[in-house]
């Protein structure tokens, strides 16, 4: 009876929480405890009301020509872990040594945790039953004009601050998309390319493969930087359920995300198969 109780015990899984709204903002109001970094914030109303903010870290010198790298979560309210394991990202960088005193010199992190803050927890869409993430303008679809404000919200922080490197986090699958590239992290790298658009195809996320930006997309944040500014854009779906509980799962995919965003940081990555190798 002793053992079987033990054993029940160790299957226990250690629960997770999911920060809430009220803490996130708390955190986003925390001042940076690096003395060589500052923070500026840019703020917006939802449709609901709610505060849309981006978090814009850099050093305070005299260099104005610096690269913007964007990294946004929270455009589907309903991928818990995608927030999560921005925040995570996003505490470091304000509370210790993650990233290189080099790095600043060139370079600033403009951090938009809560995209679809009105339906945050809730569900994958706006106030307005929308997804966010099909709203960017794209000039192939013809579609030039925005509905939601989070796309608004994102195109203005845009304008001001032209990215260099963007990274739009989600959750539910494996999987990592560079337009008009993408692959599976369980996939080899010498598998990627045969078996990319198979797989996509499959998960009916973006058409890959495509021989200019031009081609058909489906007006993701994604698809509006690389044809807008011409720049890396990436869109990584950590792979656990959108709102796992799981301790252990949560900690993989903030692990995972962290060393993604440090291996462009640390400049080990310049192109699609050398990242697969990296993670």
């Amino acid at each position: 009876m002793m053992q079987s109780l033990i054993f029940s015990f160790l299957l226990i899984t250690p629960s997770y929480k999911h920060h809430t709204m009220d803490k996130i903002q708390s955190e986003e109001k925390a001042l940076v405890l690096s003395y060589e970094l500052i923070e500026e914030k840019i703020e917006e109303k939802s449709e609901g009301g709610q505060i849309l903010r981006a978090n814009i870290i850099e050093r305070k010198n005299n260099n104005i020509h610096k690269k913007n790298w964007f990294f946004i979560s929270g455009q589907h309210g309903d991928e818990l872990v995608a927030t999560d394991s921005l925040l995570s990202f996003y505490q470091k960088v304000k509370n210790d040594n993650l990233i290189s005193s080099d790095f600043w010199k060139e370079n600033r992190i403009v951090f938009i945790l809560l995209a679809n803050p009105d339906n945050f927890a809730k569900s994958r869409k706006n106030l307005a039953s929308i997804d966010t993430n099909r709203d960017f303008p794209n000039s192939v679809m013809q579609t030039l004009r925005s509905q939601t404000r989070t796309s608004q919200f994102i195109q203005s922080v845009m304008s001001k601050y032209n990215p260099y490197f963007t990274l739009d986090v989600h959750a539910g699958i494996d999987f990592v998309a560079l337009y008009p590239f993408a692959f599976s992290f369980d996939q080899k790298p010498s598998e990627i390319q045969k078996n990319s658009n198979k797989f996509l195809k499959k998960q009916n996320i973006i058409k890959v493969k495509a021989s200019h930006l031009d081609q058909l997309t489906f007006g993701e944040l994604l698809d509006f930087v690389a044809l807008e500014y011409q720049t890396t854009a990436y869109t990584i779906e950590l792979g656990e359920d959108k709102t796992v509980d799981d301790d252990r799962k949560v900690e993989r995919s903030i692990d995972m995300l962290e060393n993604f965003i440090m291996t462009f940081i640390n400049q080990e990555c310049y192109n699609i198969i050398s990242l697969a190798q990296a993670i």
